[in-house]
């Protein structure tokens, strides 16, 4: 991997170019970087703002303190990251089929984020928030959720026998997410 190390600098309006190397507490807005190569990269404490990640590739990515708000990471499997200090956080994003699998996320915030047939399958998303999230057919299989926060999460289907929802928070209105394979009916 070339050598470059970038510090505390801000780029915008990138369209599909950004030499490979190290971003150390950079900020990205309004990029585009649809389908873009991110293979082996490195970005620590760096922030991502009205940009576009649908598609892109992040095998060994190293992405470590990495905040997104309003960014579209439509299909992109993070679960292709370098699993070493992997650290996100998401805000009013699109994530619909993206894969987190087997990826360990503990203490992720996902903030109103469409999060539709998302992979969560094998993810450790211990004392995670799902804060106003729509989780529309997304897979949970051996998935950690132990003090998760899923009290305002919508459209979820989680197995309680298949998942592991120790001390996990979810509100009276979304409990059928949790008792469908049940075919029981709740009233309000």
């Amino acid at each position: 991997m070339n050598s470059t190390h970038i510090e505390d600098h801000q780029f915008n309006n990138i369209n599909k170019a950004l030499g490979k190397g190290t971003y150390e507490s950079c900020q990205f807005e309004n990029c585009d970087f649809e389908e873009f190569n991110f293979s082996e990269y490195r970005f620590i404490d760096c922030s991502f703002l009205n940009s576009n990640f649908s598609n892109c590739f992040l095998t060994e990515c190293m992405l470590n303190g990495i905040h997104f708000t309003n960014c579209k990471l439509l299909g992109v499997s993070f679960e292709k990251c370098a699993s070493l200090f992997f650290s996100v956080n998401f805000k009013d994003c699109i994530l619909d089929f993206a894969s987190f699998y087997s990826q360990k996320m503990k203490n992720t915030t996902f903030e109103n984020c469409s999060m539709k047939n998302v992979d969560l399958g094998h993810t450790d998303l211990e004392s995670s928030s799902f804060d106003h999230c729509n989780l529309l057919n997304s897979i949970f299989e051996n998935t950690k959720l132990k003090k998760a926060d899923l009290s305002t999460a919508f459209n979820f289907n989680i197995d309680p026998e298949n998942n592991d929802i120790q001390e996990c928070s979810f509100s009276q209105n979304n409990l059928h997410g949790l008792l469908d394979k049940y075919k029981i009916k709740i009233k309000v």
